[in-house]
């Protein structure tokens, strides 16, 4: 049975993913391009550490956003990228200003004051082991498009290793 193939990517995210090559560290992925790629204002990937909570391992180094909020998460113990990892399951707020406040109660005020739109949780998991999360956030509210939301899947599944099956395999030179 042939693998299964990942779904088409965006002109830019496909120019993203082939400079990189076959597999790389996250070091060498530049969060800001994958970004904007997404459509995104920043993205992050926060790991599981043990029992207790994510803590961020990537993002962009100019990125305030995304640290701002990854911290307020582990610091408030509720936000989307702990959702995420918890359950195993996406998350996505395309409008935190009409999130109900019983969602998060702690983090949705203090995201808002930061000038967060919008946010985009997907598990990174092996099996049904949750290792992290790729979170996205955006400064204006809005949902993903198909293709922004396709792109978020092949990123995660092509060059996050934690990611599954599809990271695991070797693309043609």
């Amino acid at each position: 049975m042939p693998a299964p193939r990942d779904p088409p990517t965006s002109p830019l995210m496909t120019a993203l993913l082939d400079t990189l090559g076959s597999l790389p560290g996250l070091g060498l992925l530049p969060a800001d391009r994958c970004a904007q790629a997404l459509g995104l204002t920043c993205v992050t990937i926060s790991a599981r550490a043990g029992a207790h909570a994510p803590e961020l391992i990537w993002h962009a180094p100019g990125d305030r956003l995304g640290t701002v909020l990854e911290d307020l998460q582990y610091t408030l113990g509720e936000g989307p990228t702990l959702d995420c990892v918890r359950h195993g399951q996406a998350v996505t707020e395309p409008d935190l200003e009409r999130t109900p406040g019983t969602r998060w109660p702690v983090f949705l005020p203090e995201a808002l004051h930061t000038g967060a739109g919008a946010v985009f949780a997907f598990p990174l998991s092996i099996g049904a082991v949750q290792l992290g999360a790729f979170t996205g956030y955006r400064t204006r509210a809005g949902p993903l498009t198909l293709q922004q939301h396709l792109d978020a899947q092949v990123h995660r599944h092509r060059h996050l290793p934690a990611a599954g099956p599809a990271a695991r395999r070797r693309r043609p030179p």
